[in-house]
């Protein structure tokens, strides 16, 4: 209970379910850091139970999503390129939010792999894409990893000289 100003009173509780370790580990990687518009990104996830068997056949899902980001070219710290409006909250540019999603079974060695476009209708500057690949297990206990990629609008990349 809480007293808030003008006399009013506010009341809350919650439970305290019961604690599960993790029983096995997930990752996810990505096989590049950066990508341009219109390619692919080719990923791959595994999973495997704390004591070291693959967690054969287990069903995952994924989902991807963007948001908008600067671009800090390398070896030249404190430079960051990017499009300063979105940072005021002008959210028009329509460059954030769900991409993707899928679901399927990670095979005999506890692996899946698959591809996503990378087509974002608009884009403004740089972006970041998050992956999150979440598995289930047969006691239906989940655990999650994430990636992330960066995707930029042409192929002149950053050169440094």
């Amino acid at each position: 209970m809480r007293d808030l100003p003008g006399g009013g009173q506010v009341y809350g509780s919650f439970s305290v379910e019961e604690y599960r370790p993790a029983e096995f580990k997930v990752a996810v990687a990505s096989e590049r850091k950066q990508y341009v518009r219109g390619e692919s990104m080719a990923w791959s996830t595994e999973a495997d139970y704390l004591f070291g068997s693959p967690m054969r056949g287990a069903g995952y899902r994924w989902y991807l999503n963007r948001n908008q980001a600067g671009f800090a070219p390398p070896e030249h710290d404190g430079y960051v390129f990017a499009d300063e409006v979105w940072w005021w909250g002008d959210d028009s540019g329509g460059s954030s939010g769900f991409v993707a999603q899928g679901q399927g079974k990670l095979d005999l060695k506890g692996k899946a792999s698959g591809t996503v476009a990378l087509k974002p209708p608009k884009m403004r500057g740089p972006e970041s894409y998050e992956l999150e690949v979440t598995v289930t297990d047969i006691s239906r206990q989940t655990i999650s990893s994430r990636t992330s990629v960066e995707v930029i609008s042409d192929s002149t990349r950053w050169r440094a000289s």
